[in-house]
């Protein structure tokens, strides 16, 4: 459906030569485009910056907003999920039956009605409560040196519920077949950074700009739940736990951790404003890796080159800048693995783990079950990125022409193993398991121009080349990903030599024309005529599982966009595609 967006803000903001202050507060309303998703938002901002004499400043960001954001409940879900649901629903089913509910083939629930499903979802509750910012110091000394600490950090207190009616049919003890899910928690999350800082020009042709800090983040989550199902009626007035079915109770409540601590360096250097080059190095550490693999050094080099500020290129008045430049780099990523990745951990309920070991048929005893298998030899996904290109503009802004071409390579790249089903349904772990390769040219065409004292255009053009290719695998050459839904019966493929979530399925060369042509293809499960015909892959006479074939990806070869602004006075306009 159309989404429309209002945006409102009110700012009140001063200052003076040694003070600043800045107060906003804001509402944001973004409908979605699926049907009773939003997201409202509501915040207030205070900013202020003192300087307590020449050499020492203090200042403070604080932020508080409340979030009301109603979304697709399942939508982090795999395959199974209310959007993926939208995709897979017949286009000619539907919304209401003869009767007027909701119509569905499914003989028990109606899950694959979407409308159903989302209009339900109305007085479901997503609220998010958020305080977060930063103070910091700093103060200089000895002319050259800046010595900066900034303390920040944000919590987060949440509350989620949802209901669903998702059958007609009764449960098997004849209550409403209804659900409730009611959970509550918070995240919480805080950052301490302290950098020293050098810079001095040396005569008239050198700079130099140092730095070196230290870091450490800490995080908190904690989460509360239950679930009932069988509530006697639907009525939003009697959507409390406590008014469903005692025996179908469930609940959980979980907390997790993780640290990162960082040193981090930096240095720039420029002569004569036409030649520079620039250098970090980082070492940084996180707890969600075991102790072997725990920390990685991540170093990056860059240089550029201002032609024009040659004297051989400054005659050419057409030419107003041109800069060369290259850079070569390597940086960490753990962001999505799990705190526990590292651990093997046992839990269970009485519907997966308790049993009957005295035979009582009354008094089931407490037992585990494996719910995450752990890799203590999982460690940091490094991603190693080369670029080389230039930047150019010409006479005077009308035109200006940005080229790179880059190739990023991730070494050790996390991804969730398959497990294989004999271990049950523990939670697989994150493991490094290969390397992936992206290449690509970037090319940004762009105009700006006055055509008079009132009127100004902005205009550019974004041109991207993409080609992803899967190097090595640790111990495989393919994998299927981990997960559930369509993906189990291995749509995509993960194979050395072919883009990463290729598309692997049966492909079609035609339709059967009549019997004559079924009898003299080669053996196909329930072929009749007017049906797809597959490739016979293998050249063994009939269609089996060893057919499949690579038959594309989701990766696009090419993308282009533009955006354009036009402004008129204190009037603009924009547009992009």
């Amino acid at each position: 459906k159309p989404a429309f967006s209002q945006n409102h803000s009110l700012t009140v903001s001063g200052a003076n030569e040694k003070n600043k202050y800045l107060f906003s507060i804001g509402h944001l309303n973004q409908q979605g485009t699926f049907l009773n998703t939003y997201l409202k938002r509501y915040t207030v901002r205070i900013n202020t910056e003192f300087s307590l004499n020449n050499h020492i400043r203090i200042g403070e960001n604080l932020q508080l907003a409340y979030r009301d954001n109603s979304k697709a409940t399942q939508q982090n879900a795999g395959d199974v999920n209310e959007i993926f649901n939208s995709i897979l629903m017949d286009n000619i089913s539907p919304v209401y039956d003869i009767k007027g509910g909701w119509a569905h083939f499914n003989p028990v629930y109606y899950y694959e009605n979407t409308v159903a499903i989302r209009t339900q979802a109305k007085d479901n509750k997503d609220n998010y409560w958020e305080i977060f910012g930063n103070a910091y110091a700093e103060a200089d000394f000895l002319k050259f040196f800046t010595v900066r600490t900034n303390f920040g950090g944000s919590l987060v207190n949440y509350y989620s519920h949802n209901f669903f009616a998702v059958s007609y049919l009764p449960l098997t003890n004849g209550l409403p077949n209804n659900f409730l899910n009611e959970s509550s928690g918070y995240r919480r999350s805080r950052t301490w950074t302290n950098t020293l800082k050098f810079s001095k020009t040396f005569g008239n042709d050198h700079r130099l700009n140092a730095l070196a800090g230290i870091e450490t983040i800490d995080n908190y989550n904690q989460e509360v739940g239950g679930r009932r199902s069988g509530f006697f009626t639907n009525d939003i007035n009697y959507r409390f736990l406590s008014n469903g079915d005692p025996a179908s109770q469930s609940n959980y409540s979980a907390a997790g951790t993780s640290n990162l601590f960082s040193f981090i360096s930096q240095a720039d250097y420029a002569f004569k404003g036409k030649y520079f080059l620039k250098g970090t190095l980082r070492n940084d550490g996180s707890s969600v890796f075991g102790p072997q693999h725990r920390y990685g050094w991540f170093p990056s080099v860059g240089a550029a080159w201002r032609i024009t500020e040659e004297n051989f290129l400054k005659s050419l008045d057409w030419l107003t800048d041109l800069k060369l430049r290259a850079s070569w780099g390597k940086t960490g990523y753990y962001g999505n693995t799990d705190p526990r990745n590292q651990f093997n951990l046992y839990g269970g309920s009485a519907a997966t783990s308790y049993y009957d070991i005295n035979g009582t048929s009354n008094s089931p005893v407490q037992g585990f079950t494996a719910v995450r298998l752990g890799d203590p030899r999982t460690g940091w996904q490094e991603d190693v990125v080369t670029n080389i290109g230039f930047e150019s503009v010409f006479w005077n802004g009308i035109l200006s022409v940005t080229v790179d071409r880059y190739k990023k390579k991730a070494k050790g790249l996390l991804f969730p193993v398959s497990l294989p089903a004999i271990l049950g349904g523990a939670t697989s772990p994150n493991v490094n398991i290969g390397e992936v390769q992206n290449t690509g040219i970037d090319i940004l065409l762009g105009s700006k121009r006055k055509f008079s004292r009132d009127w100004n255009i902005d205009a550019t053009l974004t041109l991207t080349t993409y080609k992803n290719k899967i190097v090595r695998l640790t111990d495989l050459n393919y994998f299927f990903p981990s997960g559930y839904g369509v993906q189990t019966v291995g749509l995509v493929r993960n194979e050395v030599g072919h883009p990463a979530s290729s598309f692997y399925a049966y492909k079609i060369i035609g339709l059967f024309q009549n019997q004559e042509d079924v009898n003299k293809s080669p053996v196909q499960d329930a072929a009749k005529p007017g049906r797809f015909k597959y490739l016979d892959a293998d050249g063994d006479g009939k269609i089996t599982d060893e057919d499949r074939v690579f038959i594309g990806n989701a990766n696009p070869k090419f993308s282009a966009g533009i955006n354009l602004g036009i402004t008129y006075k204190t009037f603009d306009f924009s547009n992009f595609c």
